[in-house]
């Protein structure tokens, strides 16, 4: 009975309503909006709850409401390559907990990534990506881009 209510219910809810949904730029563009950018391998995923990130934060008022709303994943990384900023030995990056169309990364230790991380430590799939294979081709141009990005 709840594999038939599921089912009705995937099969009935619009699929832009599952999508994460924005508007796709070159990396470039997000290589200069960061303050990071960070070819590293996630070592460590925690769950953050609203209130610490609201305290971590600093937010009050109704940023403070909105956020708990929410609950938070804090990955700790260790770098393989530093594009831009400065991250130290190990650092952290946060996003909202995996969910249909929330534009989150997934985060998995053990897995390579690019984080593009905003001023608040954020990523998002919108320019974050999880690299499977470095040596797979979209993983080599992705590479190669953000070394050359690197040098301007």
């Amino acid at each position: 009975m709840l594999k038939i209510l599921f089912s009705l219910i995937l099969i009935c809810t619009p699929l832009n309503a599952l999508a994460c949904d924005f508007d796709e730029q070159p990396k470039e563009y997000y290589f200069e909006k960061a303050k990071a950018v960070v070819r590293a391998k996630l070592v460590k995923v925690e769950l953050v709850s609203a209130n610490e990130m609201s305290e971590r934060l600093k937010l009050s008022g109704k940023e403070k409401d909105e956020i708990t709303k929410f609950e938070f994943v804090k990955g700790t990384y260790k770098p393989i390559e530093v594009f831009k900023g400065d991250v130290g030995e190990t650092g952290e990056v946060y996003e909202i907990v995996t969910g249909p169309g929330n534009c989150s990364v997934a985060l998995m230790v053990g897995l390579e990534y690019v984080f593009f991380i905003n001023d608040k430590g954020f990523i998002s799939i919108a320019d974050s990506e999880a690299i499977i294979n470095p040596e797979a081709p979209n993983a080599r141009e992705l590479l190669g881009k953000l070394r050359k990005l690197k040098k301007i």
